[in-house]
């Protein structure tokens, strides 16, 4: 799937790393709940939220341009 541009909020966390709080998702504010993993290429940084509607997504942080964007992710299925 194709990533998006998205609006959302952050707050700074040392080193003065941006850290995403909640998003614009459909119309909607959606609250992060959990940050899982996050990993970074050479202008991105990207993470993998949890939202409290315990949705998951991944947001990628252009650091050169400052701007976000996000690609929805599918929670495993638990084992039967």
């Amino acid at each position: 799937m194709k990533l998006s541009q998205v609006e959302l909020t952050t707050s700074e966390s040392p080193p003065h790393q941006p850290l995403p709080i909640r998003f614009s998702w459909e119309g909607e504010w959606l609250e992060i709940i959990d940050i899982g993993r996050s990993w970074t290429s050479e202008q991105h940084t990207h993470y993998l939220v949890r939202t409290a509607q315990n949705q998951l997504f991944e947001l990628v942080h252009n650091k050169d341009k400052n701007v976000w964007f996000i690609k929805p992710r599918h929670l495993p299925h638990p084992a039967v």
